[in-house]
């Protein structure tokens, strides 16, 4: 990971631990300390807690992600599996195909404000690392364009490897 991009980490951790986290450092390892080793981690050592937020997410889809998740879902999409909120060390993406590491955010207008903005950017640039490929399209974009997200998609999905049986 970047020097520049380790440092934003660690600040986005030390404003996200109070959400996931007991109060503050302590001698048995919680804190930002542990936050900051868990963020390194790409899935199985994410904080328990945001499993349960995606688990919430997944029945409380917004109306745009209910339209996508219906053109992708069961393999619909290529043959191409992909999950819904779906837990990435300390994000939960939209959607993800573990195939392609390819992850799918749908913004809704909150993500224009200057702040958002900033901390999708850092999210990015995150997954990014973990050889992630994230793409973003807004709302409106999927309930007024939806062929153009769906094209999008498919170019950025790897060519799977399929057994042959001869």
């Amino acid at each position: 990971m970047k020097q520049n991009q380790l440092k934003k980490l660690k600040t986005t951790i030390i404003l996200a631990a109070p959400n996931y986290l007991t109060p503050g450092p302590s001698p048995k390892g919680r804190g930002v300390t542990m936050v900051y080793f868990m963020a390194t981690e790409m899935h199985g050592d994410a904080v328990p807690k945001i499993f349960e937020n995606a688990r919430v997410l997944r029945k409380e889809l917004t109306f745009a992600e209910k339209v996508l998740w219906n053109e992708i879902r069961s393999r619909k999409l290529n043959g191409y599996k992909f999950r819904r909120q779906h837990v990435i060390s300390l994000y939960i993406a939209d959607f993800y195909c573990h195939e392609s590491k390819l992850a799918i955010e749908l913004d809704g207008g909150y993500h224009n404000t200057k702040d958002r903005i900033e901390l999708d950017k850092l999210r990015t640039e995150v997954l990014n690392d973990f050889g992630i490929t994230v793409l973003r399209f807004t709302n409106i974009e999927v309930l007024d364009n939806l062929d153009f997200v769906i094209e999008t998609i498919k170019t950025h999905l790897t060519p799977l490897e399929r057994e042959h049986n001869f």
